[in-house]
C-alpha cells in the first residue's frame, strides 16, 4: 500500500511519526504494532484501519479514532430517527440484504394507514438541511452574558423552587 503511494519507508514514517526502521519491522512481519499504530499508518495512507488490518476484532476497533468518527457520524441520523419518530409517530429502520453480502437501509415512517418510506439519501438530506439552520437559529437562541452571571441567574430560580421530593 506504501509503494502503491509511491512512499518510502521514510516518507511514510515523518507522516505519521515513527523511525523508518520501525515500519520496516513491520512490514517484514519481525514486530507487531499496536492498533494506534496502525491507526496513524491508516491515516497517514488515507486509507481505513480495516485495509491494513484485516482481521481486526471489535474489542481492538471500538477504542480507535476511526470507530470514535464513525460513531460520531451516525448521532446526526440517529437524532433525525427521534424527530421523525415524534413527528410522524413511528420510525423503523430495515435492510435489504442481497446474497453478495451489500445491504442498503431505508426507514418505513409513520403510522399505517399513512406510512412511507424514506431513503437513506433522504435521511441525509434531512439531516444537512437542519445542519444549514442551525447557526441561524442558535444565534437568536444564544445567551452571550458571562457564564458566572448565568450561573446565579439560575440558582437563584432554582432557590426559589420548594425542594424536590423524595
Amino acid at each position: 500500500m506504501r509503494t502503491e503511494r509511491g512512499l518510502t519507508q521514510k516518507q511514510l514514517g515523518e507522516l505519521c511519526g515513527m523511525k523508518e526502521a520501525n515500519l520496516r519491522k513491520y512490514e517484514l512481519d519481525n514486530a507487531n504494532p499496536k492498533i494506534e499504530t496502525i491507526e496513524r499508518i491508516a491515516q497517514a495512507l488515507g486509507v481505513r484501519l480495516r485495509e491494513i488490518k484485516e482481521n481486526i476484532t471489535w474489542d481492538e476497533y471500538q477504542y480507535t479514532d476511526e470507530s470514535k468518527q464513525l460513531e460520531r457520524s451516525t448521532l446526526p441520523f440517529s437524532g433525525m430517527e427521534v424527530s421523525l419518530e415524534k413527528l410522524f409517530g413511528h420510525i423503523e429502520e430495515k435492510y435489504v440484504m442481497v446474497e453478495s453480502g451489500w445491504q442498503r437501509p431505508y426507514w418505513v415512517v409513520g403510522n399505517a394507514p399513512n406510512t412511507f418510506v424514506l431513503h437513506e439519501s433522504d435521511i441525509e438530506a434531512l439531516v444537512k438541511s437542519t445542519e444549514s439552520l442551525l447557526p441561524a437559529l442558535v444565534d437568536r437562541l444564544k445567551d452571550t452574558r458571562p457564564e458566572v452571571e448565568i450561573v446565579q441567574e439560575i440558582t437563584s430560580e432554582l432557590n426559589q423552587l420548594p425542594p424536590p421530593e423524595e
